[in-house]
C-alpha cells in the first residue's frame, strides 16, 4: 500500500532548512532525492521487489528497498516538520 501511495502521489520535498536543527541535512536531502525521481529503473525494481518470490531471490542477492525506507522516514518526519514550522510561525507572531 505505502508503495503505491509513493508511485501515484507526489509528495512535497522536506524543509531542510526547517529541520536542519533536529536531522542531519544530508539525510534530509537523501530522502527529498529518493522519492522526488523515481525513474524507470526505480520503478522495474519496486516491482520485482513487490513480486513474492523475485523478492526473495532479490534480497539474498543483497539488494536493499531504498526507495521505500526513504518513504518511510519521510512519513516519520514529515509531521516533526509540520510542529516546527507551527511553533517558528507562533515564536514570529509573538
Amino acid at each position: 500500500m505505502n508503495y503505491y501511495a509513493l508511485l501515484n502521489e507526489s509528495l512535497v520535498p522536506l524543509d531542510t532548512d526547517v529541520l536542519k536543527e533536529v536531522f542531519n541535512t544530508e539525510y534530509l536531502n537523501w530522502i527529498n532525492s529518493k522519492i522526488q525521481h523515481i525513474g524507470r529503473k526505480e520503478r522495474l525494481f519496486q516491482t520485482l521487489m513487490h513480486t513474492p518470490k523475485v523478492k526473495g531471490v532479490l534480497k539474498l542477492l543483497g539488494a536493499k528497498n531504498d526507495l521505500l525506507e526513504a518513504y518511510f522516514a519521510y512519513i516519520t518526519i514529515r509531521p516533526i516538520e509540520t510542529l516546527l514550522l507551527r511553533r517558528n510561525a507562533s515564536i514570529k507572531k509573538a
